[in-house]
């Protein structure tokens, strides 16, 4: 079997798996005795309360569904909120797409700025969605998250060609100030 041999440093054996730090046994954690035993020992997340939130849409995907019936897809949205409150925290909202809930789907996009024929354009148009800033409903029902689109608080913005080219001067143009001749 031939040897294998490291990629930094062809003369020393392969140590991918291998560390070099000093084995357990060694090491002295006194230092963090105290922060331990003051530190709590369950996790004391919270969701945020309900109320409006104004958040940055950071992710949204497309993936299967298979555990709604009727629902093949769904679309996930990942939400940071911005404020006033829960500064940082995560909302996370989900579409389903079947025929009972597109309408929900569509108002959703509509309200992002995205207008689409059909559907099976959704995929490529996601990363419209991305940057978007929100206001949202945070609702608690039956001990989940119910998160609604309120309104978008900064539309896209969308560049068009201009008509024509602003920078070409005109200078045929007799009602131009520059062109006029100075009477006196």
């Amino acid at each position: 079997m031939p040897k294998t041999t490291n990629r930094r440093n062809p003369i020393l054996p392969n140590t991918l798996h291998r560390t070099h730090t000093r084995p357990a046994t060694t090491l002295d954690l006194a230092e963090y005795d105290e922060a331990f035993a003051s530190a709590p020992s369950e996790r004391t997340w919270s969701s945020p309360p309900e109320g409006r939130y104004t958040v940055l849409v950071e992710a949204v995907t497309i993936e299967e569904s298979t555990n709604v019936p009727g629902h093949s897809h769904r679309l996930n949205w990942k939400l940071r909120i911005l404020g006033p409150t829960a500064i940082n925290q995560y909302l996370y909202k989900r579409n389903y797409i079947g025929k009972e809930s597109i309408a929900f789907l569509k108002q959703d996009l509509y309200l992002c700025g995205v207008r689409l024929n059909s559907v099976s354009n959704l995929p490529a148009e996601l990363h419209r969605l991305k940057g978007l800033r929100l206001e949202v409903n945070l609702r608690l029902k039956d001990g989940y998250q119910r998160v609604y689109f309120h309104r978008l608080l900064e539309p896209p913005k969308v560049r068009s060609a201009p008509a024509y080219d602003e920078d070409i001067e005109d200078d045929d143009n007799p009602d131009d100030e520059c062109d006029q001749e100075d009477e006196g």
